[in-house]
């Protein structure tokens, strides 16, 4: 039996760093770079983040790479772009798949010094079954 899931949350950092800074960072915060899965497997949230980041207004003919990382055994979804000038680090734009893990993780970044753009997440409520939402 295959379960759906949808995208639980988004969080996009505005950072101009290089990237072995921005994988410091990473590691510092607690991801880890997976080496064993293909982004193919998680391509139709990757299409999902392509809208969003899209309504936002940021570029998709951008430069950009896909990555999948992990918190813990959370599985999260990694989009870098780059800047083609300087080489730099432009975006960091991280998704989801379980509620509460980007709050935490947003949590980190920023206190590291990273420019939060944009932060959803969909939480379920603790005293009804309606979704909330934390910006």
């Amino acid at each position: 039996m295959r379960v759906r899931r949808s995208l639980k949350g988004v969080v996009i950092f505005k950072v101009s760093r290089d990237i072995d800074v921005v994988k410091i960072d990473f590691t510092l915060s607690g991801l880890k770079f997976s080496e064993h899965y293909s982004t193919q497997r998680y391509q139709k949230y990757f299409n999902v983040l392509d809208e969003i980041l899209a309504s936002i207004g940021i570029a998709s003919q951008d430069y950009f790479s896909d990555y999948i990382c992990y918190y813990g055994k959370s599985p999260i979804l990694c989009r870098i772009y780059y800047d083609l000038e300087t080489g730099r680090v432009r975006y960091v734009v991280m998704a989801s798949i379980q509620s509460g893990v980007l709050s935490k993780l947003q949590q980190k970044f920023t206190e590291i010094g990273w420019k939060k753009v944009f932060f959803v997440e969909i939480m379920a409520s603790t005293s009804t079954t309606r979704e909330s939402y934390r910006y």
